[in-house]
């Protein structure tokens, strides 16, 4: 039996919420334009047609009590203060979900989750890690959710 690790980056826009399940050392990846519920609903028949063991590694934004730069006018502020908001109640509503299906959950705060990575960057950690990528060519959440599987991946093999 071969253990499937999930990387989920959350995030409320549209088409924001991403993940990236690592497996067999390859990386597919699905993008839910339509946030959390779709993420739901995929979830149900994942959940039904595995048999597999999984890590869910997720982006917590939640676990940063920390403020934002605050330049700008004041409706910037506002707008990025709302933002940082909604994202930190989809992520802990993600870990809360998962966890309420028995799921296994490691939680990683923006900070620890560190620095986004551009396409070549992304190459070259999986290749570093011997993980295969299903496409060509990844967007900024793919990539995201990516590098917190492998960070999973790692604390899984410190853990086994």
């Amino acid at each position: 039996m071969k253990h499937k690790i999930i990387g989920v980056d959350p995030a409320i826009r549209k088409s924001g919420f991403a993940i990236a399940i690592l497996s067999n050392n390859l990386f597919r990846f699905e993008t839910f334009p339509n946030g959390f519920i779709e993420f739901i609903e995929w979830w149900q028949v994942f959940f039904f047609q595995s048999i597999d063991p999984v890590t869910f590694v997720v982006e917590n934004s939640n676990l940063q009590n920390a403020s934002f730069h605050l330049n700008g006018p004041p409706p910037v502020i506002a707008r990025m203060a709302r933002n940082v908001g909604m994202n930190q109640a989809i992520s802990q509503a993600t870990v809360d979900y998962l966890r309420s299906q028995g799921q296994r959950v490691v939680e990683l705060s923006p900070k620890e989750k560190g620095k986004k990575l551009t396409q070549d960057e992304f190459v070259a950690l999986c290749q570093e890690h011997n993980v295969n990528i299903s496409k060509r060519r990844t967007n900024q959440d793919e990539r995201d959710a990516g590098k917190l599987a492998l960070m999973g991946l790692n604390r899984c093999k410190m853990e086994l």
